[in-house]
């Protein structure tokens, strides 16, 4: 399965580093779920995807 999901990757060009706030069509799907599930209203630019706290700190300095 792994074997298959690089290839799958890499035929259809996701090799390269992710935009720094996330990809736009992740962020609407989180505002999407806020929406759905806790009633929170969020535009996609009020969202930002990280691996941890500390790059989420770095990419706000």
């Amino acid at each position: 399965h792994i074997k298959d999901a690089a290839i799958k990757a890499i035929e259809e060009n996701w090799t390269h580093y992710p935009p720094v706030a996330g990809y736009p069509e992740l962020r609407q799907a989180i505002c999407d779920k806020f929406l759905r599930d806790n009633q929170l209203q969020y535009k996609p630019e009020n969202i930002v995807v990280s691996t941890g706290a500390k790059q989420s700190l770095a990419n706000a300095i």
